[in-house]
């Protein structure tokens, strides 16, 4: 053979080696995941475990701070309500009493216009 088929030869075949060791590398990669990943979760379970049995005082902490953020949410959704009644009640009042003007200023006015004619 030739150099040149020699050194193609040789390249195909660091190739094949580089893309052999990236498999593994990869297959490696994966165990690793899969064993860290299980290991955090028993750790997780553990940590649960630990502070379900020992210590609530946390778990009723974080019960006590959503109870409160509901209730602050319940309370501006009331506050909410009651203002938006409130701007209906202003509205229907203003529209009465806008109404209300314009009929006495028609009422003056047509007074007025038959003062004239007489």
């Amino acid at each position: 053979m030739s150099d040149f088929t020699d050194k193609v030869l040789d390249q195909y075949e660091l190739g094949l080696e580089s893309i052999d060791k990236l498999i593994t590398a990869g297959k490696g990669l994966a165990i690793r995941i899969r064993d860290e990943s299980s290991k955090q979760y028993n750790e997780l379970i553990d940590a649960g475990k630990e502070l379900e049995g020992s210590d609530k005082g946390i778990l009723e902490q974080v019960k006590e701070s959503l109870e409160e953020q509901l209730g602050d949410v319940k309370g501006t959704a009331h506050k909410a309500r009651l203002a938006s009644l409130g701007l209906l009640s202003q509205v229907k009042d203003n529209s009465e009493k806008f109404f209300n003007d314009l009929v006495t200023l028609g009422e003056t006015e047509k007074e007025e216009s038959e003062t004239k004619a007489v």
